[in-house]
């Protein structure tokens, strides 16, 4: 094998090096993370002239050197044992099924907002769903699914979807000053979920001010939520 350019082998070619004395099998071996040592070892080769080749290469092809594979660079495949132990994902008719269970307990769909782990990664798994379907990348039996447990979810139109939410704020803000006796409140880094709550009231006196929130809704929030109007001082 020819020895790469700018890289001369020294001293006399008869010379018995060993079973392995290509100049450019070392400069492989280097760069594939092996060390002038086991080089060195490998080729039943002196270390000093392993090394020397090695300096010689590093100090003429500097741009190559930075390719050295490192043992550290070098991906390990995960054993039988780390696969065993790494737990598998649920099935997507099991996620289908906590949700419909949830829904038919609390005849509503799971909140991104909530405060329950549980709730929220459903809510994740629910959004997802919309968007595939959106997408057109849901196959007919798990739409057929979806729609068999939920109904028309998916493609309500986004005034409804607005309508929807604007009443579940209601019933969470009337059921938050119920229980703590007072509206929420904004304070910068505690709860988010009464930050959110708290900017939704914020947002209802705004509109009212401004002479632009509907009639139905004025209406609504003096009767479940006594107060509301009162900006905070």
């Amino acid at each position: 094998m020819a020895n790469p350019a700018g890289i001369e082998a020294e001293g006399d070619p008869d010379e018995d090096w060993g079973p392995c004395i290509s100049v450019a099998e070392w400069r492989l071996m280097y760069l594939r993370g092996m060390s002038s040592e086991q080089i060195s070892r490998h080729c039943r080769v002196p270390l000093k002239r392993v090394r020397q080749v090695i300096r010689t290469f590093e100090r003429t092809h500097p741009e190559l050197a930075g390719k050295r594979l490192m043992l550290h660079d070098q991906p390990s495949l995960p054993t039988a044992a780390d696969r065993a132990s790494k737990p598998r994902r649920p099935s997507w008719e099991k996620r289908l099924q906590e949700v419909r269970t949830f829904y038919r307990r609390h005849r509503r769909m799971p909140r991104a907002l909530s405060k329950d782990p549980a709730e929220k990664r459903m809510a994740e798994w629910v959004a997802g769903q919309r968007r595939l379907i959106r997408r057109g990348t849901t196959g007919e039996q798990r739409q057929a699914a979806l729609q068999d447990a939920f109904g028309n979810w998916v493609g309500r139109p986004r005034a409804e979807a607005e309508v929807e939410l604007w009443a579940e704020r209601l019933d969470e803000v009337a059921g938050f000053q119920a229980v703590e006796g007072h509206l929420p409140r904004f304070r910068r880094g505690e709860d988010r979920f009464e930050n959110i709550l708290s900017t939704w009231v914020t947002t209802q006196r705004g509109l009212h001010r401004d002479g632009t929130l509907n009639p139905d809704r004025h209406r609504r929030l003096n009767e479940r939520i006594p107060g509301w109007e009162t900006w905070p001082r």
